[in-house]
């Protein structure tokens, strides 16, 4: 298609139209990012993705910091869970907390992940065919990276998985927030009048949109690096060229397996992809397809919510299987393969309308009950794994957190004591950023007791004030004056003071909702109780 065409196709579906008369790539990008720019979601997916891209890129963030952004998005806590409990991560036993699941993924995969999850959520919004079939290739190239990064002894899998999952980013936003042109685009490039220069500036134009919004949102160098395709052979140790080699490689495999190809065709194809992007042929099984579980692909698109069996790439699949079973009869499968041998086909008994393979998973529940018992046996793990007093600590605050919220509570702080100044100082929070409440909360320790904090301290004790209204005694106020200056409403507190040897060396603060202590059942309350018993012990243990 000559490029005077190539534009004008594209100016046709524009609404409004552009106002030159013929574009340049740079053009039709500007274009499309004031559409994308424009999403009413894109603030809340820019803010999100920047959020946890800007607090894993710091040195030693606290898992507590992680937790807050993750417990603050319900259906990210689910998905987060659902995950770790997965098959791929069973060596780590069942996981009920977030703040375990980030300490066993480890920050750099976390934030990867979320990332995925949050930009996926608001993908999958929109229904159309043309981003289902994004969503779905997306998802079974990651699911072929990761095998291949294993195949060929990459150190680390899951990172081939998200930049696999990521290699086509700008066109799955173009195809989200600019359907028009994207439309338009793809109507270019296909068909048998389609001209090899116009797929190459549709690429380019995809691979720029990518890397600016990926660059705008704080991806991970890594992920932007392998949007790019590997163009100059280089050490085999470079891990980045070895990585976009991987996710390259795999996204051509992707659309190779959706197009509806003879087996020759095919294999020709998959083997000449390989070579360019440095990889061995010898990936390829006898029948054509890389060896990966589809399950795998299926699964993964019931986590983000996408349904696999509408896209074009189940489709091929379902389409080949049905051709093997009239050519060979049905399909058995070895009992004794693993997921890992497994060939990539679809299921023999794949219809579409089976229950999600994550339905027997663990939710984030909200079920008080469940978050308490499940919370005290992973702090008993976490006691015999040795973990880190600050993780472990973590651990306990958010079971505290997670259990009371149903009933109204707000925010859940642990305090140490100041060794150069008498005060109580914020350690870790849950449900306030930490930066923001350590700039206003400190407790100051006086000598003699008057305040509801230095009372619990002094004579060690548990206090629940369920009205932070309440008048003074003898004359002097129950809350201190610097807290009521931030409370905006009453409110009501719990303080469990930490102590070693009779010496108070911290505490625990609770904080909800007037009166929110008489609705608390008192099993819940002794379960809190035990928690704080759990973090002393930790905390003198150390």
């Amino acid at each position: 298609m000559p490029t005077s065409n190539w534009n004008i196709m594209v100016k046709a579906s524009q609404n409004p139209p552009f106002a030159a008369e013929n574009y340049s790539i740079a053009e039709i990008k500007n274009e499309v990012l004031l559409q994308i720019r424009s999403g009413k979601d894109f603030p809340v997916t820019s803010a999100a993705i920047s959020l946890i891209g800007q607090l894993t890129s710091e040195q030693e963030v606290p898992v507590a910091e992680l937790a807050n952004v993750v417990l603050g998005d319900y259906g990210l806590t689910s998905k987060l869970l659902k995950l770790i409990n997965s098959v791929y991560y069973l060596r780590f036993g069942e996981v009920t907390t977030v703040s375990r699941a980030i300490v066993l993924l480890g920050t750099d995969h976390l934030r990867d992940v979320a990332l995925s999850f949050t930009l996926f959520e608001r993908l999958q919004t929109d229904a159309s065919d043309h981003i289902i079939n994004l969503l779905c290739r997306a998802v079974y190239a990651a699911v072929v990276g990761r095998r291949i990064a294993s195949q060929t002894g990459y150190t680390n899998p899951e990172e081939a998985f998200i930049c696999s999952l990521f290699h086509t980013l700008g066109e799955m936003l173009t195809a989200y927030y600019a359907p028009g042109t994207y439309a338009a685009l793809s109507k270019g490039i296909t068909g048998s009048g389609a001209e090899e220069s116009a797929r190459v500036r549709t690429s380019l134009l995809y691979l720029s949109l990518g890397k600016e919004i990926a660059q705008s949102w704080r991806f991970p160098a890594r992920i932007v690096c392998c949007m790019e395709k590997p163009t100059v052979k280089m050490s085999e140790h470079d891990d980045v060229y070895r990585l976009s080699c991987i996710a390259s490689g795999a996204n051509e495999v992707a659309h190779i397996v959706e197009e509806s190809l003879d087996p020759e065709d095919r294999q020709r194809k998959l083997e000449k992809t390989l070579k360019n992007v440095h990889l061995s042929a010898s990936l390829i099984s006898g029948n054509g397809d890389l060896t990966a579980p589809v399950e795998d692909v299926h699964k993964y698109c019931s986590l983000y919510g996408i349904t696999f069996e509408r896209s074009a790439i189940a489709r091929s699949l379902n389409q080949r299987r049905e051709e093997n079973e009239q050519a060979q009869g049905p399909l058995k499968r070895p009992t004794n393969n693993t997921a890992e041998d497994a060939p990539f086909d679809l299921p023999p008994n794949f219809n579409g309308s089976s229950s999600s393979p994550f339905s027997s998973l663990p939710e984030a529940q909200d079920d008080s009950e469940t978050v308490f018992t499940n919370g005290l046996r992973e702090v008993g793990d976490a006691f015999l794994e040795e973990c880190p007093l600050d993780d472990l600590l973590t651990i306990i605050l958010e079971t505290m957190y997670r259990g009371l919220k149903p009933f109204g509570l707000r925010r859940t702080l642990l305090l140490i004591r100041d060794a150069r100044r008498p005060a109580m100082e914020v350690r870790l929070s849950l449900g306030d950023p930490l930066a923001s409440i350590k700039s206003w909360f400190s407790i100051p320790i006086t000598a003699i007791g008057s305040d509801v904090f230095n009372i619990a301290l002094s004579e060690q004790k548990h206090l629940f004030v369920n009205d932070s209204t309440v008048p003074p005694i003898d004359g002097q106020p129950l809350i201190p004056s610097w807290l009521v200056e931030h409370i905006d409403r009453p409110v009501a507190m719990g303080v469990l003071p930490l102590h070693i040897k009779r010496v108070s060396i911290g505490m625990i603060y609770l904080e909800g909702e007037k009166n929110f202590f008489t609705t608390v059942p008192q099993n819940y309350l002794n379960y809190v109780k035990i928690l704080h018993q759990q973090a002393a012990i930790a905390i003198r243990q150390r």
